[in-house]
């Protein structure tokens, strides 16, 4: 049995190792949603981003306040990563360049953070409808695909409502320890 402890304890300590999302309290002023910045690989497509963070149970990152914005870029690694906006080519109020944003998970679109105070659409990429943190914090929209190398640095900013924290790997061995160890030690010692 203690073989089995010592496999599960390496096997516990290198496998799960990630990042925790971490949450913004409403006592210091937040909303208590949970964020997490999210490296995979060497980057990602928009579209790989949005699914990802669908598939965790959280979506691609709303930043509706200006407070909001600059407490998730300083606290959860924000530059350079993919947020839920994203521009509707169908929506009524669709125009280039700044016409038809939306968030990804339907809230309101009343705040913005455009570099340069502006949604840059460069006229020679139209394409470009979705929006990731690039300058000091600010956003750029860009397309959905890789051009000029820039894709392997976008990576993803997931929020969550709410989140349950899954037990580290350490703190997981403590309790089958706790489970396992002590009637094991117990029963070797009075069998001796």
């Amino acid at each position: 049995m203690t073989r089995i402890l010592g496999l599960m304890s390496l096997l516990l300590g290198t496998s799960l190792v990630s990042a925790e999302p971490i949450q913004w309290p409403v006592a210091e002023g937040g909303n208590d949603h949970w964020y997490e910045a999210i490296d995979i690989n060497d980057g990602v497509t928009r579209a790989e981003a949005n699914s990802h963070a669908l598939s965790l149970g959280g979506y691609l990152v709303t930043l509706t306040s200006s407070q909001e914005d600059a407490w998730v870029y300083n606290n959860v690694d924000g530059y350079d990563r993919w947020i839920g906006a994203y521009q509707d080519t169908n929506a009524p109020d669709y125009s280039e360049p700044a016409g038809g944003w939306r968030w990804e998970n339907g809230e309101a679109w009343d705040y913005t953070n455009w570099s340069n105070g502006l949604d840059n659409n460069d006229v020679s990429q139209p394409e470009e409808e979705f929006a990731h943190y690039c300058c000091s914090g600010a956003w750029n929209d860009i397309y959905n695909a890789s051009y000029a190398g820039n894709l392997t640095r976008k990576n993803v900013l997931v929020e969550w409502d709410s989140y349950t924290p899954v037990p580290e790997p350490t703190t997981l061995l403590l309790v089958l320890m706790a489970l396992f160890g002590t009637p094991l030690r117990r029963a070797v010692y009075h069998s001796g």
